[in-house]
């Protein structure tokens, strides 16, 4: 029954994902396990990485910071990287190629639960190599990106 329900979820977010990439299917998602083990060790590494910078709290502050960014990811574009988003507990994380994140960041800074203060921006290698995450606080966002 638990295979039937993460099969019919990830297929759900799959389709959500398509007008995306069409290469986003059921099998580009990370278990709930590996996504879980990650998020635990990527929060552990955020807080010895230092901020790089502090955002407010309004979403088009937060947009831009990630526009500016963008242009340091063009030497991986090709390179996959793993999404959370806010049912990646029900689902796994997502696993996305970097230029369909350069595409798309506004659609998939929703789609994680960014824009309705439901989840910190999170999109990292999945070896850590790499990574950018807006991590939200109280007061402020703080923008933290390593490995580029």
């Amino acid at each position: 029954m638990r295979q039937l329900k993460l099969k019919a979820k990830r297929k759900e977010l799959a389709g959500q994902l398509t007008c995306l990439s069409p290469s986003v299917t059921y099998d580009s998602f990370l278990s709930v396990d590996e996504t879980i083990t990650l998020s635990k060790t990527l929060y552990q590494l955020l807080s010895t990485l230092p901020v790089t910078r502090q955002l407010g709290k309004g979403h088009d502050e937060a947009y831009q910071a990630l526009v500016q960014v963008n242009s340091q990811l063009g030497k991986v574009s090709d390179e996959h990287v793993v999404l959370l988003h806010l049912q990646d507990r029900d689902s796994g994380a997502v696993v996305i190629k970097v230029s369909d994140y350069l595409e798309h960041l506004q659609m998939l800074m929703d789609f994680a639960g960014f824009f309705i203060g439901r989840r910190d921006f999170v999109l990292v290698h999945p070896e850590l190599d790499f990574g950018i995450c807006i991590e939200r606080f109280e007061y402020h966002n703080n923008l933290v990106v390593w490995g580029l």
